[in-house]
């Protein structure tokens, strides 16, 4: 017996898999957006199942608060690139696999014909929505997760063949993309390191069954699972009739604003002779107003942070109270960290 059938001796038993199966996984090519706490426990075990080709599309750093959830990093790789570490962790473990690597963003130019399947493993609406909707134009099935402190949910949409009228798409049930200030992310709400462990477990399962055409979620259906009390619910809902983008097929993605916000600015846009930055991971949020107070009028306010989350918020918060030259720094530090230096 070859190494490699010996490597996988265990999986192609079940009569699930077999010889025949564990073929289709091989051939496959997946995928995943985002190396962090979703996106590690989908590598591993889609790279211990012998999916042929993993692709994995991630720009994000490693940095020391990662390491409580992103079980593939340790503290000699901070700094360094998600997406290469991993990759270079993960041919270790199987050799007998392709693993490829993408440093950017995932956006509406992206191709995804080459891919058998699209796995979501990032953490904003931008992302989560702007993938979704370049699945269903180019007719590929996407698994998606989330999480949210002890909670986590799991979706998957089967574009990859033409849906019957019941099929409903994610814009069925948010025709607009979230701002992305109506959830708090992990550095601000915290997040047991085990619950995006489980959760990207079960992406990673729906994904093997989905390649190996065995049952999987429905379109139209998500599985929430609650870590604090081990309840768990499956929420369905039907195709919207109004929908923008299930209902007019041929729609421009450029249509939809994708979460952006008017209070945001990128690096780029800005005269940095003309703006006051100031960093919110530094200075509390009870001296904000008084920092602000020793500023030229005429000067541009700009407030960062670590995403681009809490400075938002802090940017609507000023704005009502008539400090219309205030901005939030989009993608916070994480996008902007040379820049800011």
């Amino acid at each position: 017996m070859s190494s490699k059938d010996l490597f996988y001796k265990r999986q192609v038993t079940l009569a699930e898999v077999g010889e025949q199966g564990q073929i289709k996984l091989g051939s496959s090519h997946v995928l995943v957006v985002g190396a962090g706490g979703l996106g590690c426990p989908v590598l591993e075990y889609l790279t211990a199942a012998g999916v042929g080709t993993i692709t994995i599309c991630d720009y994000d750093k490693v940095d020391y608060t990662n390491l409580h959830r992103q079980v593939l990093y340790t503290p000699d790789d901070i700094g360094k690139f998600k997406a290469e570490v991993a990759a270079k962790r993960l041919r270790k473990q199987n050799p007998h696999i392709v693993i490829n690597t993408i440093l950017k963003k995932i956006d509406l130019t992206s191709e995804l014909h080459t891919y058998d399947l699209i796995i979501d493993c990032s953490d904003n609406f931008k992302t989560k929505f702007s993938l979704h909707d370049l699945c269903f134009q180019n007719k590929k099935t996407l698994i998606q997760g989330s999480i949210h402190k002890f909670e986590g949910q799991i979706q998957l949409f089967n574009f990859s063949k033409d849906l019957a009228p019941e099929k409903p798409c994610l814009r069925c049930l948010w025709p607009k993309t979230p701002a992305k200030s109506c959830v708090q992310t992990c550095s601000e709400a915290g997040v047991l390191g085990v619950v995006p462990g489980v959760i990207g477990s079960l992406q990673a399962a729906e994904a093997i069954k989905f390649l190996l055409e065995l049952p999987t979620l429905n379109t139209g259906e998500t599985l929430i699972i609650n870590l604090f009390n081990f309840s768990t619910q499956k929420i369905k809902w039907s195709i919207d009739k109004n929908c923008p983008l299930c209902q007019q097929k041929d729609v421009l993605l450029t249509n939809f604003s994708y979460g952006e916000s008017v209070f945001e600015v990128s690096f780029q846009e800005l005269e940095k002779n003309d703006c006051h930055f100031i960093d919110l991971t530094k200075v509390p949020d009870s001296q904000v107003l008084k920092q602000i107070s020793k500023i030229n009028d005429q000067a541009k306010i700009i407030l960062y942070c670590y995403h681009g989350v809490t400075s938002l918020k802090k940017t609507h918060s000023l704005r009502s109270q008539g400090f219309s030259n205030c901005f939030s720094l989009k993608g916070g530090i994480n996008e902007n960290a040379q820049c800011l230096n």
